[in-house]
Parts: C-alpha cells; sequence; structure tokens
C-alpha cells in the first residue's frame, strides 16, 4: 500500500541479503514491484558491491554461492536473500510442465528463437528461448539461452546459439526484441545485420502490452497440457521464474518464451487461413 497511497502506513524496509544483491532497479520499478508484493532495495544498507557477504567469516561469499547451487534458485532466494515467492506458483504452475527427453526434431511444423534482450554484466539477462510444434499441436520449449553479457558479447552469443541451432533443426527464423527509441532500432538492426552476416534469418519487433497479458496464452497452453519442457540443465531455472511471475525479481525467460510461442501460433494460424483459402 505505500507505493500507491501515501495515506497507507509507510515503513522503513531493512533488506539484508546474504550476498549483496547484484543489480537495483530504480525508484519506478522498485513502486513497481511493491506493488506486486515484492520488496527490491535500490541500494545496499551496508554498502556492499554485488556479490559481497553479509558475514564473510561465517559464511563466505563462495560457501553462499555453493549453496545456492545446491539448494536451487527457491529455496535460496527465500532462506538466504529475503526473496521468498510462491513454490507453486499463481500464474504459472510446476505441475503443467511435463519434461520429456527429446522433442519433435526436424519434424516439427513450426520453430523460433526469440531473444528479450539486455545489455548489462550486472543487472537484467539477456535470454533466448526456443520454442517448436509438433503436428499434434503440442509445443516443445526445446531450451534457453541465458546469460548478462554487454551488447557486442550478447549478440556474438545470439550468432553462436543460432549457428547450433542451424546445424541440429535446419534454418528457421530468430525473432529478437526491439527496445523504444531511434536507439532501440538501431540496436535492433545492428542485431540483424550480424545475423545475416553469420547466414541466419533474422527479424525483431516492438513488445508492447502488459506482461501478464503477453504470457496469458503461453499460460492456457500450459494449463492444457500442450507445452512441454525438453530436459536439460535450464529446466529449474526456467520453472523457478515461470512459478515466481509476475512477482519474481527476474522475468526475461517468461518474456523469450511468451513471445516465442506467440510467434509459432501466429504462424500455424496463418498457414491453416491460407489452406482453407
Amino acid at each position: 500500500r505505500m507505493a500507491t497511497d501515501p495515506g497507507a502506513d509507510q515503513w522503513e524496509i531493512v533488506c539484508l541479503p546474504s550476498l549483496a544483491l547484484e543489480a537495483y532497479p530504480n525508484l519506478e520499478e522498485q513502486r513497481r514491484k511493491m506493488r506486486d508484493g515484492v520488496y527490491v532495495p535500490t541500494s545496499d544498507p551496508l554498502g556492499r558491491k554485488p556479490g559481497e557477504a553479509l558475514w564473510p567469516e561465517r559464511y563466505p561469499a563462495d560457501l553462499l554461492k555453493a549453496r545456492r547451487v545446491n539448494l536451487g534458485p527457491y529455496d535460496f532466494e527465500a532462506l538466504f536473500q529475503q526473496m521468498p515467492y510462491m513454490r507453486q506458483g499463481g500464474f504459472f504452475k510446476r505441475e503443467w510442465f511435463e519434461i520429456v527427453d527429446s522433442g519433435p526434431g526436424r519434424a516439427a511444423v513450426a520453430r523460433v528463437r526469440f531473444w528479450d534482450k539486455a545489455a548489462t554484466v550486472d543487472g537484467d539477462y539477456s535470454a533466448g528461448v526456443l520454442i517448436s510444434r509438433d503436428k499434434q499441436g503440442v509445443y516443445y520449449i526445446e531450451h534457453v539461452a541465458r546469460g548478462r553479457w554487454l551488447t557486442g558479447e550478447r549478440d556474438r552469443r545470439m550468432v553462436e546459439v543460432g549457428l547450433r541451432d542451424y546445424e541440429r533443426y535446419g534454418p528457421f527464423v530468430i525473432w529478437h526484441q526491439q527496445d523504444p527509441g531511434s536507439a532501440g532500432l538501431d540496436s535492433a538492426k545492428a542485431t540483424n545485420a550480424l545475423l545475416a552476416e553469420a547466414g541466419l534469418r533474422g527479424r525483431f519487433e516492438q513488445v508492447t502490452g502488459a506482461k501478464e497479458v503477453r504470457a496469458g496464452q503461453l499460460q492456457s497452453a500450459a494449463q492444457a497440457g500442450m507445452v512441454r519442457l525438453v530436459r536439460g540443465a535450464w529446466n529449474d531455472a526456467f520453472l523457478d521464474e515461470l512459478v515466481a511471475f509476475p512477482r519474481g525479481r527476474h522475468d526475461d525467460q517468461v518474456d523469450a518464451a511468451a513471445s516465442a510461442y506467440l510467434k509459432i501460433f501466429e504462424m500455424t494460424r496463418r498457414r491453416r487461413e491460407s489452406r482453407i483459402l
């Protein structure tokens, strides 16, 4: 309430995560998160650098990072970082996503990788989600590439991932997000040029609308049992972000997955319409 109503109690919140958070949002982003019931500080109360331990003599940073791997993101965020969220999820539920050993391969009727792009090494993630659809109408999330990269490194990774995809599945369109403004358009064109130089088919679009609305069709398909995850090391982090959405700290994988799903849905719908005509 304090984020939206000055008449509400105005609390002083002390948040001391075991590892100083890697990035802090601006005040507007903080207030948006607070409206969703999540408090994220804009600075560390102790002035620590990102990744520094709260009590290094007892719990050094290396030990905490190992615990994060052993416990998984959900338990570590709740127990050590003061960032709890619902295990079962509100918007997405973990049990909706069956994990399978393989997708449709080259027999897929449609395939897209969509990149949600960022350009920092200590803030938001860049994420590229690969989704395919088989002849029975089942969608497969086949792979997620994710990392914190500056622009040049990010684009190089996009090319590397694209070349591996093409080698395995053959050519398809690689979509990526265009940020608002002329700078966003220039960046999107530059990314497309790099993809084209590597022999990859790139397209971009400006993503608009509320995140929950864009993710709504993916949510409906998942609840109906139409979305599978191909087994991989990325599964746990992806599911943890899904079930935390929209209250989680990050939503890059959700945004990319929702956009990829919408692209495949549009492709298959147009094909059906063209056959009818």
